[in-house]
This record gives structure tokens, sequence and C-alpha cells, in this order.
């Protein structure tokens, strides 16, 4: 299967899962405490299902790939709790993001959300390298499918 193939079925099954958990009782975590790991990066959030946690979650999302250097990658813990996301979260290459605590952390996207009614919307994305992860910035990160509101629909004929 290539890679593209690959992320995007990931990423499917990551979003499928998202959306219905909203929906579900808090199932039990695995990891009910976070693993001993001084390089690791911790989410602090409300995690309240309120509160816009998605910049938080983002910082140390960013935080563990910075911490990869060149090639990237890094270890996030996310507590348990109900975050709640008005952006897209970019998921770099080689992170791992696990949720800790009693129960499993859900992402909550709460009605209207701005940028997720029209067009593609996705609130976790598999990304490739960041912006200037090998010392030198390649320019705007290429996105697989187009902005909102660039596509015009053809008339049927």
């Amino acid at each position: 299967m290539p890679m593209t193939a690959l992320r995007a079925t990931i990423a499917t099954a990551l979003l499928a899962s998202v959306s219905t958990a909203a929906l579900a009782a808090p199932s039990a975590s695995v990891f009910t405490s976070a693993p001993a790991d001084p390089r690791a990066v911790t989410v602090v959030a409300k995690g309240d299902g309120v509160t816009d946690d998605g910049a938080a979650i983002q910082r140390a999302i960013d935080a563990a790939a910075a911490q990869g250097g060149a090639g990237g990658g890094g270890i996030v813990f996310l507590p348990a709790g109900r975050y709640r996301l008005t952006r897209t979260l970019y998921m770099w290459p080689g992170v791992r993001l696990f949720g800790v605590g009693r129960t499993r952390p859900v992402f909550v996207l709460a009605a209207a959300t701005p940028g997720f009614q029209r067009g593609v919307g996705s609130m976790v994305f598999f990304t490739g390298n960041r912006p200037g992860a090998n010392g030198a910035d390649r320019g705007p990160v290429p996105v697989p499918v187009p902005p909102i509101r660039t596509v015009r629909a053809r008339p049927v004929a």
C-alpha cells in the first residue's frame, strides 16, 4: 500500500473513532499514567469540552517534533479529558500522541465551528515534513485538497 494511501486510511480510521467517541461512554485507557520519559511532552490544557484546547495541543506536538531534530519525532502525552478543537491539529512526521489517564481523551468539535461546515475540514491532519525542519524553509506545506471555496461547482448539463 503506498504511503499516501496508508496515511489516508489511518486518518479516516482516526476521524471515525473521534466522531463516534464523542457519543460513546468514556472507555478505559491502556496507559493509566504517563510512562516515565524525560523527553516526552505533556499537554497542558483544560480538557473540559468547553475551552478551545487546540492551540495548547498543537504547541505540545510542535515541541515534541522540535526535540526530534532534523528527523522529527517525539512523544506527546494527552491526559484524560474532553478537548474542544476549533482548528486543525497538524501531526508532524514521527510524533506520537498517547492518551494517558483512567479514561481515554476525546476530541470534541463544537457545533458550527468555523471552517468545518464546507469543503474538507479535518480535525487531525497527518503531514509531511515541517517547513524549515531540515534547516531550510521549503515554502508552504502542500495540501492534498484544494482550500475551501476555491473549487466551483460545474453546472450539470
